[in-house]
């Protein structure tokens, strides 16, 4: 499979590698930038750059970013970036909702909940969705990464929208060796997408440290049957045919759902679990 040449080369967007790709015509009509080194050294200081991924909506990413970055910032100090711009969900999940970052286009602090420090569009939406068509978003996006104190941080973990988009190329174009974790259904619709998205972590040369399967049952409140949700596809079956690391599967979260609406982080035991795996992937790296 062939490489993603990258925005900042003279082929983006026009290599063999770009065809298929649905920005392959930005990358292409897109002049150099001039800030992607300064990005790139600056994000350069953290020991990990985790991406939570998937091509699909309603998987479970932003759930999964909050509870890495949740678990990681028990031993380091972790930066959850939310770059869901038009669609925000971590102030919900972390019960931080009304506090505000009152502008990107000059340099910010992120909130913070202990070692944890969180950024998100929904903390500053309200300040530009009156003049969204006025705003680019890649130069809201390239705002947020030049303009948050990062300094203090050893971890950062991103979580992604649907599809393949702007914050995909941002993450990609500004960032170096960058590491995702995908995670998916077992549904068709979603697993089409996140064969997608895998194919994009190959091209773009984003390591992929593992994958989550959520919502695969539902337990039993009175006989702790797991009811299987779908039956569609074995998703560590095809982990182990494509040589990816399986970090387990996670069952609907049926109790602990009022507690995750009202932003209360959740200490279940499959995500204990999940917890020990990833850690374990991670200190396979000489940086941790």
């Amino acid at each position: 499979m062939k490489s993603c040449p990258g925005a900042e080369s003279k082929d983006a967007g026009k290599a063999d590698a770009c065809k298929g790709c649905p920005n392959a015509n930005i990358c292409a009509n897109t002049k150099p930038d001039s800030d992607i080194p300064f990005l790139k050294n600056k994000y350069n200081g953290f020991k990990h750059k985790i991406s939570v991924m998937c091509g699909k909506g309603g998987v479970g990413k932003s759930f999964l970013s909050f509870v890495i970055a949740k678990f990681l910032s028990e031993s380091s100090k972790v930066l959850l970036l939310d770059l869901d711009i038009t669609g925000p969900t971590i102030p919900q999940l972390t019960n931080t909702q009304n506090r505000v970052i009152e502008n990107v286009f000059e340099e910010f602090s992120p909130i913070t909940q202990g070692s944890l420090g969180i950024v998100s569009s929904g903390y500053f939406w309200p300040l530009i969705e009156d003049n969204i068509e006025e705003v680019n978003k890649n130069a809201i996006l390239k705002a947020v990464l030049k303009n948050c104190r990062t300094e203090e941080y050893d971890i950062l973990v991103v979580d992604t929208p649907p599809n393949i988009t702007d914050e995909h190329l941002a993450i990609f174009s500004y960032m170096e060796q960058v590491q995702s974790i995908l995670i998916t259904t077992p549904q068709t619709l979603s697993f089409i997408d996140f064969t997608r998205q895998m194919s994009f972590c190959k091209k773009a040369k984003i390591q992929i440290l593992g994958v989550v399967e959520n919502m695969k049952g539902i337990k039993c409140n009175k006989c702790n049957f797991v009811n299987s949700l779908s039956k569609s596809k074995n998703i560590q079956t095809f982990c182990i045919e494509n040589k990816l690391c399986f970090l387990g599967s996670l069952d609907l979260l049926r109790k602990e759902l009022p507690q995750i609406d009202k932003g209360t982080f959740v200490f279940a035991e499959e995500l204990v679990d999940l917890k020990k795996k990833i850690f374990i992937r991670l200190k396979k790296d000489p940086n941790v």
